[in-house]
Order: C-alpha cells, then structure tokens, then sequence
C-alpha cells in the first residue's frame, strides 16, 4: 500500500506534463480511451479507481469463496479463503465480517490444529469489531493458552478464570 501510494503521488507530481501517459496507460487499462475533455487530475483519480477496482477483484472472489465455505460448514476451506484476503489485503473493507467465521474454525479445530486455532484467533481479535465477539474470542484465547500451559506441566488458575469471566461457555 505504501509503495502504490508513493507511485501515485509521483505520478500526479508530473501534473499535466503526463497527461498522455496517463491517458495511454487508462486505455491499456480500462479498454477505452478516455474523454478528452478530462483533466490530468480526472484522469489519474478515474486510472486509480480502475486500478483498484482489478486489484481488489480477486479479493472479493476470495471473500465470497470463504463466505460460501462457512455457509456449507467447510471451516478448513473459509479459513484459507479469508487468510488469503487478509494476505492480499490486510485493510479490507468487510473484513469484520470474517471474525465469527475464524471463531467458529478456532472453536472446532482447538484439539486437532492448537497452532491453527491459535492462529484464526489471532487473526479474529485483529479484525472483529463487534462488541459481543470480541469477549467470546478473547476467552477462547485464554483458554488454549491454559491448555498449553498445562500440556508443560503449569497450571495457571489465572488465565482459566479471566476465560470464564469473559465467557462462561
């Protein structure tokens, strides 16, 4: 993001003076050419867009996949769609909405993938916004680190509590 954005602005210091480069690469990018009554400003704002718009395509088709995945009950496959938007774009738009789909794969594969589960929720508490996941998912986290711990032997009354405190199930 932040070498794309230094792109850009390099590329409207050139001002006017690129203004047919700017018009070449929309043509090579959008398939039309552009209106001639744009202005260098309109035109570097509307190539940008269409950049953006091919960029984050894939991205979405990612999202929908892992949305399709969690809808039929494959948490294996939604979490490698959503870890795959998170990759390609860590600021996506509806990545809020991809929280209870970690959760739900961090809650069913703690015993068989801890790493895994530890990971989604990781990933969950960095993107959840709502107000009532975040407790659930934090408490999760406490708790397969209690279990870890207690796999070496240590037995932390602590981290069971303040689980149980943020969510009794």
């Amino acid at each position: 993001a932040q070498v794309r954005e230094a792109a850009r602005q390099a590329i409207t210091l050139m001002g006017e003076v690129g203004t047919w480069q700017l018009r070449d690469a929309y043509e090579d990018t959008v398939g039309k050419r552009a209106p001639r009554d744009w202005s260098w400003q309109r035109l570097a704002r509307e190539l940008f867009a269409a950049y953006d718009r091919l960029r984050l395509s894939r991205v979405h088709e990612l999202f929908e996949q892992g949305r399709a995945a969690e809808a039929r009950g494959d948490l294996a496959e939604m979490r490698r769609a959503y870890d795959m938007v998170l990759t390609r774009s860590p600021l996506f738009e509806r990545r809020s909405e991809m929280a209870a789909g970690y959760l739900a794969y961090a809650s069913r594969f703690a015993d068989e993938d801890a790493a895994g589960a530890a990971a989604a929720l990781d990933r969950a508490a960095r993107i959840a916004e709502d107000a009532a996941l975040r407790p659930r998912i934090e408490s999760l986290r406490l708790t397969l680190r209690a279990e870890r711990l207690r796999d070496e032997g240590i037995i932390d009354q602590e981290l069971l509590q303040r689980a149980a405190d943020l969510d009794a199930s």
